[in-house]
């Protein structure tokens, strides 16, 4: 049998949590963040002074460094090292266009 411990997810003062926010188990938010309508899967570390849009989904098992911002629709796939502004989200358009600007095509 396999036992899985795990720490409890903690918030620190300051940070402003808005409705519609999914914080998993083993979460740590840094002073002074706030969040918006976000996703964060469980054993993520988010620094301080953080703002993170809505609609944004960020990964598990990672950090994210202090003084970041995520606009909405944000998808944080990897770990962010450098402070600044990441941008991921991209307005509603047909399946034609958007596969057009993503570069992929299917053979049609």
């Amino acid at each position: 049998m396999i036992v899985v411990l795990l720490d409890a997810t903690v918030i620190e003062d300051n940070v402003i949590i808005d409705n519609l926010c999914q914080i998993a188990h083993n979460v740590h938010i840094g002073t002074g963040t706030a969040v918006a309508g976000v996703i964060m899967a469980g054993s993520l570390t988010v620094g301080r002074y953080c703002l993170i849009g809505g609609a944004s989904v960020i990964n598990g098992h990672m950090e994210i460094c202090d003084k970041v911002t995520i606009t909405g629709m944000g998808m944080v796939m990897r770990p962010i090292t450098e402070p600044g502004v990441y941008s991921s989200g991209i307005p509603l358009q047909t399946n034609k266009a958007w596969r057009k600007n993503c570069g992929i095509n299917f053979g049609n």
